[in-house]
């Protein structure tokens, strides 16, 4: 091959490795310019390959094409073809090396601003890999930019994105946008050396953004395509060491990346070095499931994490897990994918009387939930006038036992009081009556020994007095209902809210 730049315009990785050390340095990391030959590798073809699309799947659009090239073949098919056609590639895309690279170089500090000229999500993929999420920029529907709010770390796709309501595929609609460019750039190469990776340069308003720049002070390094020379308009307009441009031969889109990974010294990624703890990493930022039980939560996340502990511990560290400790962690992923579900029902199947102790968290919360549930039940079969013993007798018995297998669960000593308090309010007989308010009351000052000064629990023993005063004449139901008022305000006085035990207080006080 005949050489086509003097030795003055060549520079190789070394080069990039260290002007990517000092921009780190600065604080002011590389501008990276990407196009489609990053993201062949990954599935999605080049311009030549989406022409031979079109040839295939849309023959007619084909033969109107004027020149038979990407901006004519594409201006040819509609608008949402092309969204489809696009989006079939990017859909199916993997991750390639180019970009799992480049996503690390971002998070270690050596690249602030990935532009592309591609559709594909790639770039922000290969960041979020390592729990990485950049500002992302359409420059397609940008209306105005202010340099002064762009943070590092940015990707600025600058034809559209191929979830976007605009992509700019033909010539027209690509010099329309070339307004909205010229800033991007300029602020993209203050303080900043460039890396062009994967793009041809044809004469188009992205390469004369580049051409625009008189002088790139911390160099801008064209990585051609293996041996084979930029082409000539980017030799003739952009390469030059007076602008201080050069190239950089000898690789493809994966390879360079590879190579200044190495050259750069860089540890491989936890991702692949020690995937448990990665993935340990991501599931701590998950917030508990919330059961809808008095604000209750499950840790979804602990068995998969347990799972990861084990397995670093056995792979990483040679101590492989006991046999049981296993299978209840296997069981336990099982009963919080039926709670996912809301099947309760086969949760509380599967518990016995002592389960381990990994399990009693979510056994106690599908028991707790049932019991609320068919509480809802009784209720509208008092309204109703509908049998409800039944249904009460479950509604205690589910709560009988979350307080065996959780005795400091201090709703559940609540909820059950307020179970006996609804059978309370309808029984006939005098010592049933009397039975069920001093059972509630127990349950009630149980869940004030575990959480003093609960709302619902000082609220509920008020309401003892109150049914107890209903059922009383004279001095004894003045007595009870001076107990239910002073009660009451003891339980306002616990909380901002409180709207129903207003009303009981009023109807006491009456």
């Amino acid at each position: 091959m005949a050489e086509t730049a003097t030795s003055g315009e060549l520079r190789d990785i070394r080069d990039v490795a260290e002007v990517l050390r000092q921009a780190r340095e600065r604080g002011e990391p590389a501008s990276i310019l990407i196009g489609a030959g990053a993201s062949v590798t990954a599935g999605i073809p080049l311009a030549t390959g989406f022409v031979d699309e079109v040839r295939r799947r849309f023959p007619n659009g084909y033969e109107r094409a004027v020149e038979k090239t990407y901006p004519h073949v594409m201006r040819e098919i509609n608008d949402g073809e092309r969204h489809e056609l696009i989006s079939h590639y990017v859909r199916a895309a993997r991750l390639n090396w180019a970009h799992v690279l480049l996503g690390w170089l971002v998070r270690e500090g050596f690249v602030g601003r990935i532009l592309t000229t591609n559709f594909d999500n790639l770039a922000v993929r290969c960041t979020a890999l390592y729990e990485l999420y950049p500002a992302v920029y359409d420059v397609t529907a940008l209306e105005s930019f202010d340099a002064s709010l762009v943070r590092d770390p940015a990707v600025f796709f600058l034809h559209g994105q191929h979830s976007g309501f605009v992509q700019l595929h033909t010539r027209d609609e690509v010099e329309e946008n070339a307004r909205r460019l010229h800033p991007v750039f300029a602020e993209a190469t203050v303080r900043r050396p460039w890396i062009v990776l994967g793009y041809s340069g044809d004469n188009d308003p992205v390469f004369e953004c580049l051409t625009a720049v008189r002088r790139f002070h911390y160099g801008l390094y064209w990585v051609g395509y293996r041996d084979n020379p930029p082409n000539p308009d980017v030799q003739a307009r952009l390469l030059d060491r007076r602008r201080q441009a050069y190239w950089v031969r000898g690789h493809d889109a994966d390879g360079f990346m590879i190579k200044l990974f190495r050259e750069l010294g860089l540890e491989m990624p936890p991702l692949f070095a020690d995937p448990f703890s990665h993935g340990l990493s991501l599931l701590e930022k998950l917030a508990p499931f919330p059961t809808g039980i008095h604000e209750g939560e499950v840790d979804f996340t602990a068995a998969a994490r347990s799972h990861l502990a084990a397995a670093k511990r056995w792979f990483l560290d040679g101590h492989p897990p006991e046999a049981d400790e296993r299978h209840h962690e296997q069981v336990l992923v099982t009963l919080q994918g039926y709670f996912l579900r809301g099947d309760f029902d086969r949760i509380i199947a599967y518990a016995n009387d002592t389960p381990p102790a990994k399990l009693v968290p979510v056994i106690t919360a599908a028991l707790a939930t049932r019991a609320s549930a068919t509480a809802e039940g009784v209720r509208d079969a008092l309204r109703l006038g509908g049998p409800f013993e039944g249904l009460l007798t479950r509604v205690i018995e589910d709560l009988d036992r979350v307080l065996v297998l959780s005795p400091e669960f201090a709703e559940a000593y609540c909820d059950r009081a307020s179970a006996r308090l609804m059978a309370a309010e309808v029984t006939r007989g005098e010592a049933e009556f009397d039975a069920l308010v001093e059972r509630a009351r127990s349950d009630l000052h149980e869940a004030l020994q575990r959480e003093p000064g609960m709302y619902e629990a000082l609220h509920n023993l008020a309401y003892c007095d109150a049914l107890e005063a209903a059922r009383h004449q004279g001095a004894a139901r003045a007595a009870h209902l001076q107990r239910a008022v002073a009660g009451y305000r003891r339980a306002l006085e616990s909380t901002r809210e409180g709207l129903l035990t207003h009303v009981f207080l009023a109807r006491a006080a009456m």
